[in-house]
């Protein structure tokens, strides 16, 4: 097990920590408006493709953005399986 000092200052000098750690939000409602963006008329997109990243937050923003759009009926879904 690791004890961290109480007045130990070592993790406020590494300026890449505070990058790493940074916290951002993201909105379903910015992830909309991506995906209309992205999305014209008639066009497939897969949900991959409309990913601008891989971060957890904006996976879970995205998902609940399409799953807004479908039942809006803007977009509609089709599995992998289709064509």
């Amino acid at each position: 097990m690791t004890r961290l000092k109480k007045n130990d200052k070592g993790l406020e000098k590494n300026p890449n920590l505070k990058k790493i750690v940074e916290n951002r939000t993201i909105s379903v409602e910015d992830r909309i408006k991506s995906l209309r963006s992205k999305i014209k008329e008639g066009e497939r997109l897969s949900f991959i493709q409309s990913l601008e990243s891989q971060d957890k937050k904006e996976v879970i923003a995205s998902f609940l953005a399409m799953l807004e759009l479908i039942k809006l009926k803007e977009i509609e879904n089709y599995s992998g399986q289709e064509e």
